[in-house]
């Protein structure tokens, strides 16, 4: 079950980025990278933008710190097309 944290409801409403856009992120992102303290991050490209969910697992829960829309892919994965 996905728990999104205060911040990450905010900055949800604040972009225009559905709870049902965050599952998908989580559950088939177009690239992922692990953070600290079991943090993952999770991209996937929504049109002309990139969403970018960072979470982390608790028991059963999924829980959502913070969702960021950015205009370009994370930088590894251009780094990884290159290649």
């Amino acid at each position: 079950m996905l728990k999104p944290t205060r911040h990450a409801r905010n900055r949800m409403r604040r972009d225009e980025v559905g709870l049902s856009d965050v599952e998908v992120c989580i559950g088939n992102p177009d690239f992922t990278r692990e953070q600290p303290q079991g943090r993952r991050e999770s991209w996937l490209r929504l049109g002309q933008r990139y969403l970018k969910v960072v979470h982390r697992r608790e028991g059963q829960d999924e829980v959502v710190i913070t969702v960021i829309v950015k205009r370009r892919p994370p930088a590894m994965a251009a780094q990884e097309k290159e290649e």
